[in-house]
């Protein structure tokens, strides 16, 4: 990056559907507009890889969107890891469905900025991630 170039909002949206990947990928790309990379990935174990490699560059996540019912390690645990990693890292989990002590022990534990429901709402997706990226 060239010296006082600003580097774009970076977005990390993980769950194990594919469908639901790309579909809230294109609805971030279309609702937010230009000056976002957003990756993606299909599990939270190469969302940590990707966390990790964007660290070992010099780089960061602004947000992080993960689902929270998936193979391997489930949402709450996968935010409360890449939050204690990087403790600026802006959160929303998204699922349809919720173990409401856990979703009450992540917000508490502060890894968790906002939680919504699948469906998703279009208008409430955009509007969180303006509010946690700070974007009007």
């Amino acid at each position: 990056m060239t010296e006082g170039a600003e580097a774009a909002r970076r977005i990390l949206i993980v769950d194990d559907e594919s469908i639901l990947l790309l579909s809230l990928r294109q609805l971030l790309h279309l609702g937010l507009g230009p000056g976002l990379r957003i990756d993606i990935a299909l599990a939270a174990e190469e969302g940590i890889s990707i966390l990790d490699e964007a660290r070992a560059e010099g780089e960061r996540i602004h947000l992080l969107i993960s689902d929270w019912f998936m193979p391997g390690m489930k949402g709450d645990e996968f935010l409360m890891r890449a939050r204690e990693s990087e403790p600026s890292l802006r959160t929303i989990l998204i699922s349809g469905q919720t173990d409401e002590d856990s979703l009450k022990n992540l917000s508490e534990s502060g890894a968790l900025d906002h939680f919504i429901r699948k469906p998703w709402v279009r208008g409430e997706i955009l509007s969180a991630c303006r509010r946690l990226l700070g974007i009007q």
